[in-house]
């Protein structure tokens, strides 16, 4: 068991698990830096552009939910890297053109949906049951790194916003050509194999994930696992199906779209203006908490206790932010800081959650309905919320967020260490014992 396993032991045997997914992760860590910046000819467009990426990423994830029980992995992540590369070439070829940056994000938002979407549903299905956490935890990773690159070389370049546009530029383009060449040694998901009746083929392919020179006892017993998943998901109508995702649905689109209302530019820019100092520092806050609880909480301390403490704490940082904001105004960074670090355990958690909760034939469906409804919220603060005092945003939050802890406490089952097929049971009622 992994209570046996150090930290190392666990990465070293994760990490052939963790290439099977690393395109789709490159893409999202390419398509999650906020560009043009905000120095660029177009500032005062900004809010457009975000709204542009959201609505992309709502066409992007739609096509990877029908795609991906449809066509091979490795076929979507040839799609996916090659969009993102275009991306990257009309974003330093004309970055002065006002409709070369919106066709610049609409490109970004579709990479980055069909990615999302391939990520999540695939990562439960090609880890072992031990490490599945911290394979589905590689979307909030890769997420949480593409913007913190993007601050960490924004800072450094605050008084030449076209280098910093370029630098960028060129990086997206190596991203999505990396991406690309890891399509060599991404293994194809083994449901996906079974679904198509190649069974032998699954074998092997478990056993490339696995990275065992014979076909081992754990071998067949992930490649039993996976036929009773498929074997179990076709005992049920796909109506049935639906109606058994209705209530982890909820559940789950609930926090995702609370922790939406955490890390936006409105938020990024709170006390600083759009300061790129300070969106390092608002970065590094997310960033080394999804860090830490990818590689090192989320199998051991388990799905439920972080998301319970990302609710908890996030209530608390919300309250000082209040009560900072109404009197010292230069100190609300403090706060905002551990509110990013905190509620970044809760982004990990519902992330695993998403793989875990479903049936088969329904998981890419819900996922994009998931992010559909996320990506909403995020139109909607792009295209309202940007002149809001922020002394009323931070107290609704502080309310919805303190309604979220008992909802965290007593909704969310514990899946770790669980098959994934146990692990969709837990989610079938509304109250869980804590």
């Amino acid at each position: 068991m992994m209570e046996h396993e150090n930290c190392c032991e666990i990465q070293m045997k994760s990490k052939m698990q963790n290439n099977s997914v690393a395109p789709s992760a490159l893409v999202i860590m390419a398509t999650s830096m906020p560009l043009p910046s905000y120095f660029s000819a177009f500032e005062e467009d900004i809010h457009l552009y975000q709204i542009n990426f959201n609505i992309a990423c709502i066409i992007g994830a739609l096509f990877g939910a029908y795609a991906i029980r449809q066509t091979s992995k490795n076929l979507i992540h040839i799609v996916t890297s090659i969009l993102t590369i275009v991306s990257g070439i009309v974003f330093c070829a004309s970055p002065n053109y006002f409709m070369s940056m919106v066709l610049f994000r609409y490109l970004q938002g579709l990479a980055f949906g069909v990615a999302t979407v391939t990520i999540l549903t695939t990562a439960s299905e090609v880890a072992q049951t031990k490490y599945r956490g911290i394979i589905a935890s590689l979307e909030p990773f890769s997420i949480a790194t593409g913007y913190f690159t993007y601050s960490i070389i924004a800072s450094s370049l605050v008084d030449d916003g076209s280098l910093l546009d370029s630098i960028c530029g060129y990086l997206i383009i190596l991203y999505g050509a990396i991406a690309l060449l890891t399509i060599i040694i991404s293994v194809e998901s083994p449901l996906y194999l079974l679904s198509q009746n190649k069974e032998e083929d699954a074998l092997l392919a478990i056993q490339k994930l696995q990275k065992e020179e014979t076909l081992t006892k754990d071998v067949f017993k992930q490649y039993y696992e996976i036929k009773d998943l498929i074997a179990d998901d076709k005992t049920r109508t796909f109506k049935k199906n639906l109606q058994e995702g209705i209530v982890p649905f909820i559940k789950i689109t609930v926090i995702r779209c609370l922790n939406s209302l955490t890390f936006n530019f409105l938020v990024m820019s709170t006390s600083s203006g759009f300061e790129t100092y300070m969106q390092a520092i608002y970065g590094s806050g997310r960033w080394i908490s999804v860090l830490l609880t990818t590689f090192f909480m989320i199998e051991s301390v388990g799905r439920r206790k972080l998301l319970a403490s990302s609710c908890i704490m996030s209530t608390v940082n919300l309250l000082v932010i209040v009560l900072v904001n109404s009197g010292i105004d230069s100190y609300i960074w403090i706060p905002i800081v551990f509110l990013q670090f905190f509620n970044g355990f809760g982004q990990v958690s519902t992330a695993v959650y998403m793989g875990e909760a479903f049936s088969v034939s329904v998981k890419p469906l819900y996922i994009f309905l998931i992010l559909l409804l996320e990506n909403l919220v995020e139109i909607i603060i792009a295209a309202t919320c940007y002149d809001i005092f922020n002394t009323l945003y931070y107290a609704s939050l502080f309310i919805l967020f303190a309604c979220s802890i008992p909802f965290s406490l007593y909704m969310f089952p514990e899946t770790a260490g669980l098959p994934l097929k146990e692990s969709r049971w837990k989610f079938l009622n509304w109250i869980t014992k804590f």
